[in-house]
């Protein structure tokens, strides 16, 4: 398993809220200390009208500050929760200082990947899929809570308003707040955001590590990885017997992990191609049937989907009544 310290990963620049009485204690104490306030804000090397913010608790300590403070008195601070900042933004965000990359956590990160509906000010996944936003919307409350989770739902014009409710009452024990509203899309389109750059930054900082060494993980995380991918950007070809997944040609580098993964998982997959002349910034590759649907089923068991419509033209496949129609 593999586990992240925060403190390790925090960008420059992070403010970290402290209790009050804890921030004016370690200052005071440090005063002692050093004897003086120009000693000691000297040491921080801080300027005096900055010091002096930081005393009275108008401004918070940076991770590089806090680190001085506890060699001054001998005293290490518990940082064991973060409640984090940037310099004169009041938005703050609680996340756990140790952070266990689980299987939860490896399905939001491949669902991200396709679905991210992210902006420079926040964190965010935008999907069709009801299942697909609560499992979302449960991992982040579990990261974060509620309070820092917005949902906006966009409603087809032929919505009934009773249809709308229903959606709306699976949601809202999730997150702080719902704004609904009547789009001209066919289908009803549901987006999380959670509003922190502190929160954007440390988010691709996590994924650039788990990147990194998710050749290392277990078969399950990887497996987690691509479920969350697939249910963003694959799809289920109930013709051909074949999955097939999707991906902007900016966006190869992703397609390439996917298929190491899968293959990693003994899944046979096809080359990487274009997916028509029309359409020549569309890049996908598919998870070929096999033998007696042997490697499409493997690809069901290990994979599966949150997607309901997915998923059934996935049990669709698996059922002996369900024979090839065209060749892999």
């Amino acid at each position: 398993m593999l586990v992240i310290d925060i403190l390790d990963i925090l960008p420059s620049g992070i403010r970290i809220r402290l209790d009050s009485k804890v921030q004016h204690e370690l200052i005071g104490n440090a005063i002692k200390i050093m004897k003086s306030r120009k000693a000691l804000y000297k040491a921080l090397k801080m300027r005096r009208g900055a010091f002096y913010y930081l005393e009275n608790g108008v401004t918070r300590p940076t991770l590089e500050i806090i680190n001085k403070l506890e060699k001054i008195i001998g005293i290490k601070v518990n940082l064991d929760t973060l409640c984090l900042g940037k310099e004169a933004n009041h938005r703050e965000i609680k996340i756990p200082r140790m952070v266990t990359i689980d299987k939860e956590f490896m399905w939001f990160l491949g669902l991200w990947e396709g679905d991210n509906n992210d902006n420079k000010y926040c964190l965010g996944i935008g999907n069709t899929s009801l299942p697909i936003i609560r499992r979302t919307l449960e991992f982040l409350n579990k990261f974060l809570g509620k309070e820092d989770i917005f949902v906006y739902i966009e409603i087809p014009q032929n919505n009934s308003k009773e249809s709308t409710k229903i959606i709306e009452s699976q949601l809202i024990e999730y997150c702080k707040s719902i704004v609904t509203r009547k789009t001209q899309r066919k289908k009803t389109f549901i987006t999380v955001k959670v509003y922190s750059v502190t929160l954007k930054e440390i988010f691709l900082r996590l994924r650039g590590i788990v990147i990194e060494k998710i050749y290392e993980l277990n078969n399950e995380m990887k497996a987690s990885y691509v479920q969350g991918f697939f249910d963003a950007e694959g799809s289920v070809n109930l013709s051909n017997k074949i999955a097939e997944f999707y991906q902007k040609n900016t966006g190869i580098s992703k397609l390439l992990l996917i298929k190491d993964l899968l293959n990693q998982l003994g899944i046979k997959t096809s080359k990487i191609y274009t997916h028509s002349k029309n359409r020549q910034d569309m890049l996908l590759f598919q998870v070929l049937r096999g033998k007696n649907k042997e490697n499409i089923k493997k690809f069901i068991e290990i994979i599966s989907s949150n997607v309901k419509s997915k998923f059934e033209k996935m049990e669709i496949i698996k059922s002996p009544s369900s024979t090839p129609i065209l060749g892999t």
